[in-house]
């Protein structure tokens, strides 16, 4: 009940930010308030999040957003603003199963960035356990 957005990492390059991309600015609702919380969020437009993302009350917190095309400020109270991530390749340019773009790098900034949420998965995109420290990685890709 309710759309949840957790624990995902988004590359947007159409200047749509990612609301844009998640659903063209309009999910469904429900009696709950849609979540979008521990998003690594890349985009290389300047409006990471999209200007739909104002409009939908999403409650937001514990993501991150970058933008090499820009810069861009936030009223989410444990989210990072404007740091590189810090992961072993911004971007995916292949066909297949990504090898090691966008994990972390052992000094990113995500790393037990995140907050738990009920009921999330007990493993990360790559099937490792998604929480291996003090609290989850923001991303999807949980640093081993």
């Amino acid at each position: 009940n309710g759309v949840q957005v957790y624990n995902n990492t988004i590359y947007t390059t159409n200047g749509r930010g990612a609301v844009g991309t998640l659903g063209n600015g309009k999910p469904a609702f429900s009696s709950n308030p849609p979540l979008f919380r521990n998003n690594l969020v890349v985009s290389t437009a300047p409006n990471t999040l999209g200007s739909g993302m104002t409009q939908i009350p999403f409650q937001r917190d514990y993501n991150l957003y970058f933008s090499t095309g820009g810069s861009m400020t936030g009223t989410e109270a444990h989210s990072i603003y404007n740091l590189d991530p810090k992961t072993n390749g911004l971007g995916y340019h292949g066909v297949a199963w990504p090898a090691t773009e966008w994990t972390l790098a052992t000094d990113s900034p995500a790393i037990n960035g995140g907050s738990a949420i009920l009921g999330s998965p007990a493993t990360d995109f790559f099937g490792h356990p998604a929480s291996l420290g003090a609290a989850p990685d923001i991303g999807a890709a949980e640093l081993r």
